[in-house]
């Protein structure tokens, strides 16, 4: 299992592909498999790296609550622990705060999306649940 440690916690991630960087960084209920329908279609241009976030799945889990900051900060050391600064970076929900606050080492225009929640909502319905 892959871990790195930055900023005192160790954190979980995976790298695929080869390529320019592209560095993908989940929102708040999820995890690095939140991305993983898309990480084999993106592997065939970039080098993929997902991680779980401080305090989230497979990474350390620190005492007291952490701050957005932190995860700046995780996200800027992960990147430049793993020689991957400049990348491109994706983020979904609030981890497109984080991506956007992490402009020293993005390549690019940063991609955030929204949750998918809203579509979910329409399926359900659509479907009766």
């Amino acid at each position: 299992m892959p871990e790195q440690r930055v900023n005192g916690a160790k954190l979980f991630y995976e790298l695929n592909g080869s390529g320019d960087p592209l560095v993908l960084v989940h929102g708040s209920w999820v995890d690095h498999k939140d991305w993983q329908l898309v990480v084999p279609h993106l592997a065939r241009s970039f080098r993929v790296l997902t991680y779980d976030r401080r305090g989230h799945s497979l990474s350390e889990r620190p005492l007291g609550q952490g701050s957005r900051r932190e995860d700046e900060e995780d996200l800027a050391a992960l990147m430049e622990a793993l020689d991957l600064a400049p990348a491109h970076v994706a983020a979904n929900s609030f981890g497109g705060s984080i991506a956007v606050a992490e402009k020293e080492g993005v390549r690019g225009d940063l991609v955030s999306g929204k949750s998918h929640s809203r579509k979910l909502r329409r399926y359900k319905k659509s479907r009766g649940c």
